[in-house]
């Protein structure tokens, strides 16, 4: 196995990690896992669903091994998601493919959906159920770019409403003094300061909240 059969992305078979100050005296042997990153002697191998490690023990590394080449045993292809035997040293077990493209499809519109509620990208992830790892995965893949956030609602004195990016945009502006926060009423009107989103309608709302903490 060497840097030019690896991408990231690929599911590998390791035949060994450790031993080290994180495995004890005992290697880990025989464990599945996604290519992370590749260096040139090495990949990190993101071990989130393998099976052959405990919740403890994917803790311990957080969810990721550096495994040096030499003990990569095999690779898989990009293929739809599929589950195939592998065979190393007389054992066999099943090696993980890539999800399908249909599948991050999937997963990417779930995550827009509450993109489009008005919820950052890490808060849209975890409504979906997305972990953050396939988030990043996805994200640029499919352009999932939260809504445009807002820091300042200006109603008018004639009742019309006006919506200023930053705090520090009205401040330019002279709506309000520097330093001012919350309800504000003055010659300009009246200034509400917090946190509120641009649909695709156009219209506004205040930002969602994800148990009960402020999102933005």
């Amino acid at each position: 196995m060497t840097s030019k059969t690896l991408e990231p992305g690929q599911v590998v078979t390791v035949k060994e990690y450790g031993p080290n100050d994180l495995t004890g005296r005992m290697p880990w042997r025989h464990l599945t896992g996604r290519v992370f990153r590749v260096y040139e002697h090495s990949a990190v191998i993101d071990v989130t669903d393998c099976k052959g490690l405990s919740a403890r023990q994917k803790t311990i590394v957080n969810n990721r091994i550096n495994v040096s080449f030499k003990n990569i045993a095999q690779a898989s292809a990009y293929t739809k998601g599929v589950a195939h035997e592998s065979s190393f040293n007389g054992r066999k077990g099943h090696v993980r493919y890539q999800a399908s493209k249909e599948l991050q499809q999937q997963r990417a519109n779930r995550v827009r959906h509450f993109l489009d509620l008005g919820y950052l990208q890490a808060d849209a992830a975890k409504l979906a159920k997305i972990n953050l790892y396939t988030l990043h995965t996805i994200a640029q893949q499919f352009d999932l770019t939260p809504q445009p956030r807002l820091s300042v609602r200006w109603t008018h004195p004639n009742g019309i409403t006006e919506y200023v990016d930053t705090l520090h945009g009205a401040e330019d502006r002279g709506l309000m003094r520097p330093g001012q926060r919350g309800h504000i009423v003055n010659e300009n009107g009246t200034i509400d300061t917090g946190k509120w989103v641009r649909l695709k309608d156009g219209s506004f709302i205040p930002a969602p909240r994800v148990e009960g903490v402020a999102v933005g």
